[in-house]
């Protein structure tokens, strides 16, 4: 699978510099009953809030070194649920679930159309009868505004272990031909007084979707588009100004 970033290099920082938490209260109104699947789940950012908050959450990532330290969280936070290390392309449930989350935008690190078809007839696999699939996905219009013009930073940002801090740059080009967005992000650890003592180059690509290729692709895995949010306040989508599109599908068809 293609992927926007080597996880396993970063996973030691990643919770220093990600810390968006706009998306919680929306998944935790849409996990409220029934068995739940999240996938691409990472170190649990929002597993952790969602099993705290009683949800029957199953996750699976395809990164040892990210489930790794999820784990460690559950355990200092007395908390437990299955975990399966697996790609999201090659997904095979011998369980059946009443929802499946794909949050955080990462069905974007999907950049071919055999990998995301994989991916979606897996997810349809997982699903029972009627079951819903949650999807969030950029605005290719909004995000696209951000791209290619300037490399763009972040922080620094306290390290989660207390031994400094660490900032982030980012530099991105759009590939139109291919709608693929390709570049660096680089991660700097800082010491206590904020100077460099290591940095980690990475390679991003992920591929932008059209709201109408992605429903094209959701309807040809058997799913239907019930609704579509532009934010986390449910607020509808909005091609031109809405940040995010957020898909809820339901599962009518099986193969």
């Amino acid at each position: 699978m293609s992927s926007a970033l080597d996880y396993e290099r970063i996973a030691h920082l990643y919770d220093s510099y990600l810390q968006f938490t706009d998306d919680l209260p929306f998944f935790r109104q849409q996990c409220q009953s029934g068995a739940v699947l999240e996938l691409m789940c990472g170190t649990g950012r929002i597993s952790i809030p969602l099993l705290e908050a009683g949800v029957n959450l199953t996750c699976t990532d395809a990164s040892p070194a990210m489930l790794a330290i999820f784990q460690d969280k559950l355990m200092a936070r007395g908390l437990s649920a299955p975990i399966v290390q697996a790609d999201v392309t090659d997904l095979d449930w011998q369980l059946v679930f009443d929802l499946v989350l794909l949050p955080f935008q990462s069905f974007h690190e999907l950049c071919t159309e055999v990998e995301q078809r994989k991916a979606l007839a897996g997810i349809a696999q997982a699903l029972k009868p009627n079951g819903h699939f949650i999807c969030t996905l950029h605005n290719p219009k909004v995000r696209l505004q951000a791209i290619g013009k300037a490399v763009s930073h972040y922080g620094p940002f306290p390290r989660v272990d207390g031994i400094g801090f660490v900032s982030l740059s980012v530099d991105l080009n759009y590939d139109p031909a291919t709608e693929t967005v390709r570049g660096w992000q680089t991660v700097y650890e800082l010491d206590a007084v904020e100077h460099p003592i290591a940095e980690h180059r990475l390679a991003v690509q992920f591929r932008l979707i059209t709201l109408e290729d992605f429903q094209t692709l959701l309807e040809s895995s058997g799913f239907l588009i019930e609704e579509v949010f532009g934010n986390y306040d449910y607020s509808l989508f909005a091609p031109e100004t809405s940040p995010y599109m957020i898909i809820s599908a339901r599962k009518i068809k099986t193969f």
